[in-house]
């Protein structure tokens, strides 16, 4: 009975553990940031960034059309799509900046730590909530 127990407890944990990261995608990303009805940051700021530096190959019928950062051209739209790739505990971890910099992406670096728009894009993520998975 003890044994069972036991069992049950690890695969409960395994279950939960996994429920809010995806190890195949580089650090948890805080999935669970909510989107607020309204982020001029986001809009005015990051946003333009990401569609001169990614936009190119993340996009319909570009070489990262298979990645599922595919932005669509509408910054409301696409905002859901980025915050699943950041991590605001941690925003230099987070997987936007990461593959941004060049780390395991095959479009090579597209941002540079010590560029403006990289803080620009850092400071957006750092302001957002930390949430939690439920």
């Amino acid at each position: 009975m003890r044994s069972r127990a036991l069992f049950l407890g690890v695969l409960c944990v395994t279950l939960l553990g996994g429920a809010c990261a995806d190890f195949r995608r580089g650090p948890a990303a805080d999935a669970c940031v909510k989107a607020p009805e309204n982020d001029p940051v986001f809009e005015t700021d990051v946003y333009p960034i990401l569609q001169v530096r990614c936009q190119d190959c993340h996009s319909k019928g570009r070489e990262a059309q298979s990645s599922r950062f595919l932005m669509s051209g509408n910054a409301k739209e696409d905002r859901s799509l980025v915050v699943m790739l950041v991590s605001p505990a941690d925003p230099n971890n987070s997987l936007l900046l990461l593959r941004g910099t060049g780390i395991d992406h095959t479009g090579g670096q597209r941002l540079f730590p010590d560029d403006p728009e990289y803080a620009t894009i850092r400071d957006w993520i750092a302001s957002l909530p930390s949430a939690t998975c439920p």
